[in-house]
């Protein structure tokens, strides 16, 4: 784990981040800092939860074509992870909730390349178990589903972004 930390001005702050800045805003990134905050703050329970934004330079895998490979997130320069620890069952809702808008919030404030065509990096992602499996491989859907009808016809890998057979023709 990294903490960006710099003790003088904005300015001078923000010239020896820039590299991070050119990512994500510092208001996207304050604002999911105060999120953070308001979350403990309602419920204190989760006074051992974090955020982790991963910004990492991604040049060199935005080179490889979309098509070469099944990973899609290849636009996306920053990653975020939520990690909400409790024990009280009663604030599973508030949580699941949570995550979701925070999701959305990465998904709106991060800037995409045309690389990833909006689509993101599956392991990250929280709804995994039931979310659309297309929605994270995108145009390699179709093809995934003819490798999947060749090697596991009868579906045994069927976790974590499942991926449906193509059907016989």
């Amino acid at each position: 784990m990294a903490l960006y930390f710099y003790n003088g001005d904005i300015a001078e702050g923000r010239k020896a981040a820039k590299k991070l800045y050119d990512v994500v805003s510092a208001e996207a990134i304050r604002a999911v800092l105060q999120a953070q905050d308001e979350l403990i703050k309602s419920s204190p329970t989760l006074n051992r939860s974090g955020v982790i934004l991963e910004c990492t330079p991604k040049k060199a895998v935005a080179a490889v074509p979309l098509e070469a490979t099944a990973y899609s997130g290849r636009g996306t320069a920053a990653e975020m992870s939520v990690f909400l620890f409790y024990a009280d069952k009663a604030v599973d809702g508030l949580v699941q909730n949570t995550v979701r808008q925070w999701a959305r919030f990465a998904a709106e404030t991060a800037p995409a390349s045309s690389a990833s065509d909006g689509l993101c990096y599956g392991n990250l992602d929280p709804e995994a178990a039931t979310s659309d499996a297309s929605t994270v491989f995108g145009p390699n859907y179709k093809r995934l589903r003819e490798v999947k009808r060749k090697y596991d016809p009868d579906n045994i890998f069927n976790k974590w972004h499942p991926i449906q057979p193509a059907s016989l023709a």
